[in-house]
């Protein structure tokens, strides 16, 4: 049983969603806007070729029909005439004898096919402007150069207009990117959360819990109405069970417990005979370890099923762990097995279910007297505190659990081969198993070399309560907790 942890923004799959969404559109963004620059430059090049070629042809014929002269004046006709040709003639030596550019990148004379450079051009008011330009050169046969060209520089700006026009989309799409993320958190994953903080007091045991409803009538309704409709029913079947096993409890607990006053009473008067002495006894101690194994099976529902927050509070575990010591102690030295227990300097303090605890250690330290530590052995108590968890250690020096039985063995009526003859029925490390879990924690089965180390580890930073539990089946303080004889039979 957990509580509801607050949903991480970055880590959800609607977060992760948008990201994509961002991603895919601003890649065909770019890529569309990209490939509109590119293919208006390329129709540019291959346009300008075109007009550079036929107006390259134009002027040939002009110099063959009239020489010099007649270039230089057909040069002249076409500067004059409205567009972007652009023009410039050279001598032999390289000298400028007319331009429309003003300076020319060294070299361009000698520069072959398509040529494009950034100039400087003269306006008709005198102001000077950067431009661009296409240009071809043509060489003459007695050394002179015509440079024709058409000057870019307005679809320049075109194409920085679309660039601009790419960059304005992307922080268009982000933006959207937000807003679409600000309403997902707002609308989408505050409901989640709600559900989620709704399932997480459920499973604490608020079985009255349900799931709002904000009656938009979306698919978060419906399935919120679902989800109410669910939780009604198996509130219904789980207060039906728990009424069911109250009256089981009572009913055989009475009979049982008269029986064995009965059988009390019995052993009081004087017997008849052995025999029949010796058979009430044994009555007795069957009547004791049934009473043993239904209060275990008891214990165990509760706490699978009873609520945890209110049931827990600041304690002192190594106190804990110091009145089981005492209270196993007596058997310990009856069996002639040293019970040590290294109790810390300082009190490790966590929020607990105290009885619940006690109860579960007890179990452990029971499980190895019986069938873990030899005669003259040795069974060891600690407890350490690492800062984000506790762990609760019981080891002995007996024969130890295969590693292939130690998940077996918690559950419920599991004894193995070799402690089938002994006392018991198999719950003892049930019992340990539900108290970890209650307490968020978890039991690990290990090897002691040789014999079992049993760990019991509970995590820290629970929310501390001073009201203790209505229902823990266990005794109300740890140095009454009592040998419920549901050890696991054969752990050790």
């Amino acid at each position: 049983m957990s509580s509801a942890t607050k949903l991480k923004p970055f880590r959800t799959t609607a977060f992760k969603l948008a990201v994509a969404y961002l991603v895919a559109f601003g890649l065909f963004a770019v890529g569309l806007i990209g490939y509109l620059v590119f293919e208006t430059s390329s129709v540019l090049v291959r346009e300008a070729d075109r007009r550079l070629t036929e107006d390259a042809r134009r002027l040939g014929r002009h110099y063959q029909r009239g020489g010099l002269n007649g270039l230089f004046q057909a040069i002249q006709d076409s500067a004059q005439r409205p567009g972007n040709q652009i023009y410039a003639l050279f001598d032999p030596t390289g000298r400028t004898l007319m331009s429309d550019f003003g300076t020319l990148p060294s070299g361009i004379l000698d520069e072959p096919g398509l040529v494009r450079f950034d100039y400087e051009q003269q306006l008709p008011d005198g102001d000077i402007r950067q431009s661009s330009a296409i240009v071809r050169v043509i060489a003459l046969v007695d050394g002179y150069h015509v440079l024709i060209g058409i000057d870019i520089g307005q679809t320049n700006v075109i194409r920085h207009a679309i660039q601009r026009a790419m960059l304005i989309s992307v922080a268009l799409l982000l933006i959207l990117a937000v807003v679409g993320w600000f309403y997902v958190d707002k609308r989408v994953l505050k409901r989640i959360e709600g559900i989620s903080g709704a399932t997480a007091r459920i499973m604490d045991g608020n079985l009255s819990e349900r799931i709002q409803i904000m009656g938009t009538g979306d698919e978060f309704d419906r399935l919120a109405d679902q989800l109410n409709a669910m939780l009604g029913r198996l509130e219904t079947l789980m207060n039906g069970l728990k009424e069911v096993s109250d009256n089981i409890a009572h009913d055989l607990r009475t009979p049982l417990t008269r029986m064995r006053n009965q059988m009390e009473d019995a052993l009081r008067q004087p017997p008849e005979n052995a025999t029949d002495r010796q058979a009430l006894e044994n009555a007795l101690s069957e009547a004791d370890k049934l009473m043993a194994t239904f209060q275990a099976l008891l214990t165990i529902a509760r706490v699978e099923a009873g609520g945890r927050r209110h049931t827990l509070a600041e304690a002192d575990v190594a106190q804990v762990l110091t009145d089981v010591r005492e209270l196993y102690e007596p058997v310990a030295e009856d069996k002639a097995i040293a019970l040590t227990y290294g109790a810390p300097s300082r009190p490790v303090v966590a929020s607990i279910n105290r009885e619940l605890l006690g109860l579960a250690v007890a179990n452990l330290v029971d499980n190895a007297l019986k069938y873990g530590a030899p005669e003259e052995g040795e069974v060891n108590l600690s407890v350490e505190d690492d800062g984000s968890s506790i762990r609760i250690t019981v080891a002995d020096n007996g024969p130890g659990i295969p590693n292939g039985d130690r998940g077996r063995v918690r559950e419920r009526f599991v004894r193995l081969d070799k402690s089938r003859t002994a006392e018991g029925s198999g719950l003892g490390l049930a019992l340990v198993e539900a108290v970890a879990v209650f307490h968020d924690g978890r039991l690990e089965l290990g090897d002691a070399e040789p014999g079992l180390k049993a760990t019991l580890i509970l995590p820290r930073g629970q929310k501390p309560s001073t009201e203790q539990s209505p229902e823990a089946g266990a005794p109300s303080s740890s140095n009454r907790l009592p040998s419920t004889g549901m050890a696991a039979e054969g752990a050790s």
